[in-house]
C-alpha cells in the first residue's frame, strides 16, 4: 500500500480526501498549524510542520517523508512548492508538474508571458510600473503576482484605486498584476498527465459560488472546454496534475491562471471516480459522464 503525504491539511478538502482514499493508501496530512486539521482525522496521521518561509522547512520535510516512507509527496500550498523547486533538497516523488513549468505557473506574470507566446493570453495582463502604463480599461482585476489567486484579489476601475490597493497590502508594483475583467462563467479544471505529457484526465468544475475558495460547484463535460484543454496541454506537455482556471464568455475561453498543484475542488475528482495516485494505463482520457454538485457548509466543533 502506497504512503501519501499531503500538505495544507487545514484546507477545506482534507476530510473528504481522507474518507475517499483511506482504504487505498496510508495517508498523512500536515500543516503549519496542526490544530486546523479537522478532528475527524486521526491524530497519528497529522503532523505540524514549519512554515514554508522557515529555513528549517525543507530539512524537516525531508526527514518526515523519509521517516514515514512516503511514496508520493503532495504539496498543496504555493509557498511550499516555490521553496521546494528553488532550493536544494532531497525530496522525492513530488506530485507537481516538472520544475520548469511549475516555476512558470507559480508566477502569474510569467504565466501570462507563456500564454502570450502560445497565443492564449487575451486578458491584457501586465505589471504597472508607473501611471502612464496603466491600462485604459473600464474594469480590471488586481492581484498578487505570487501565491493563491483567491487571496487579495480585488476589482478596480482606475489608477487611484490601484495605488490604494498597493498601500492596503503593502505591496510593490513589481509584485502585482493587473488584468482585464471578464464577466462570464468561471470553471476550475483538474488536468492530469502521464510521464510523457499525454492526457489522463480532464475534469471541469463549473463554479456556482465562490468566496476565496469554491463554495459550490458542479461537474461539467462541456465539449468546447474539453477540446480547449486538449489543445492547451499540447503546449504544456508535463506530468502529474495541474489546475486550470478559466472564464467562458459565450464561445470564448479566457485563462485566468494555472496552479501547479491540486485545488480545493480536487475532492470532486475523487468523488467522480478518478484517482491520480494509482497506475493508469488506460488510453482513453477520463472525462466526467455524470453530474455531481459540491456544496460547502460551516460546521461547529466543541472540544
Amino acid at each position: 500500500m502506497k504512503s501519501i503525504l499531503i500538505t495544507g491539511g487545514g484546507g477545506a478538502g482534507t476530510v473528504e480526501i481522507w474518507k475517499l482514499l483511506k482504504n487505498k493508501y496510508n495517508l498523512y496530512f500536515c500543516d503549519k498549524n496542526v490544530d486546523l486539521i479537522n478532528n475527524i482525522i486521526p491524530n497519528k496521521i497529522k503532523f505540524q510542520v514549519p512554515s514554508a518561509n522557515s529555513k528549517n522547512y525543507l530539512d524537516y520535510m525531508c526527514r518526515l517523508t523519509k521517516k514515514l516512507k512516503i511514496d508520493i509527496f503532495v504539496p498543496a500550498v504555493d509557498e511550499e512548492i516555490l521553496k521546494i523547486f528553488t532550493k536544494k533538497n532531497n525530496l522525492k516523488n513530488i506530485f507537481c508538474p516538472k520544475k520548469k513549468i511549475t516555476l512558470v505557473f507559480l508566477d502569474k506574470y510569467k504565466t501570462s508571458v507563456f500564454l502570450k507566446q502560445n497565443n492564449y493570453d487575451n486578458l491584457n495582463t501586465l505589471i504597472v510600473k508607473n501611471k502612464k502604463d496603466f491600462p485604459p480599461l473600464k474594469k480590471m482585476i488586481v492581484k498578487p503576482r505570487y501565491g493563491r489567486g483567491s487571496a487579495k484579489i480585488h476589482t478596480i476601475y482606475n489608477h487611484t484605486q490601484y495605488e490604494s490597493y498597493l498601500n492596503l497590502y503593502n505591496l510593490e508594483s513589481k509584485d502585482v498584476i493587473v488584468q482585464k475583467f471578464i464577466d462570464g462563467v468561471e470553471f476550475t479544471i483538474f488536468v492530469d498527465c502521464k510521464e510523457n505529457g499525454d492526457l489522463k484526465a480532464i475534469i471541469p468544475i463549473k463554479i456556482l459560488n465562490k468566496k476565496g475558495i469554491t463554495l459550490a460547484g458542479e461537474s461539467n463535460n462541456d465539449k468546447k472546454i474539453i477540446n480547449f484543454v486538449k489543445k492547451f496541454n499540447e503546449k504544456v506537455k508535463s506530468y502529474n496534475s495541474y489546475n486550470l482556471q478559466i472564464i467562458k464568455k459565450k464561445n470564448k475561453i479566457f485563462i485566468l491562471e494555472i496552479n501547479p498543484r491540486i485545488s480545493t475542488t480536487f475532492i470532486m475528482t475523487l468523488k467522480l471516480g478518478y484517482d491520480p495516485f494509482t497506475e493508469n494505463n488506460d488510453k482513453k482520457i477520463f472525462i466526467p459522464k455524470k453530474k455531481i454538485i459540491l456544496k460547502r457548509f460551516w460546521s461547529n466543533v466543541f472540544v
